[in-house]
């Protein structure tokens, strides 16, 4: 765990408001500093624990395919870094419903 005196994340709205009207017109948007350097680094930190493997690359209908390398490791997610950025990330969802005016698909898979 990351001992910090300041979260990892900060709980004001996260995106600029550019980000709908970017959206809207069929262009990315990207989130200058969405992730504070402490939450970076606490993340690689974690990530540099676990041990990734090779692992099947899969298709969007679900089919095993050879398109990618993909490798796979299973991180504690309850840990206070990943904790975190799943809390940016729903944050970040709610705030683009906002400003989009409507509500986005629902699961993590969808959002993230």
């Amino acid at each position: 765990e990351q001992p910090s005196a300041q979260p990892l994340w900060r709980s004001s709205r996260s995106l600029d408001d550019s980000c709908a009207a970017t959206l809207a017109a069929g262009r990315v948007h990207k989130q200058r500093a969405f992730a504070k350097p402490a939450l970076v680094a606490a993340l690689r930190r974690s990530l540099g624990q676990y041990a990734f493997t090779p692992t099947a690359s899969y298709s969007s209908d679900g089919a095993v395919d050879d398109l990618r390398s993909a490798y796979t490791a299973r991180p504690d997610v309850e840990e206070a870094a990943f904790d975190a950025l799943y809390g940016q990330l729903l944050e970040a969802r709610g705030d683009l419903e906002a400003l989009l005016g409507h509500p986005l698909s629902r699961g993590v898979e969808a959002t993230f």
